[in-house]
């Protein structure tokens, strides 16, 4: 990935993940010293529940936002 560098968060909650979990990662990552100011970063999302419909549009259009539901967890969604 010629140095870019991921961060992640995993939610095992009855909801589906919304918009609200990827923006507070971002707010988060942008706190930290080695996240501040950074072009290179993704973020990758892991959901027992999967995500909303929303965050599955903005995951399409931003190739930083990578989302692992549960298709994906068990091998379903290649």
């Amino acid at each position: 990935m010629n140095g870019a560098s991921f961060r992640g968060e995993c939610k095992w909650r009855a909801a589906a993940m919304g918009v609200s979990h990827l923006e507070t990662l971002r707010t988060r990552t942008d706190s930290t010293a080695c996240g501040a100011g950074r072009k290179d970063e993704h973020h990758l999302h892991r959901s027992r529940t999967g995500f909303e419909p929303s965050v599955k549009e903005l995951a399409r259009v931003d190739g930083s936002v990578h989302l692992l539901g549960p298709e994906e967890m068990a091998g379903r969604g290649r």
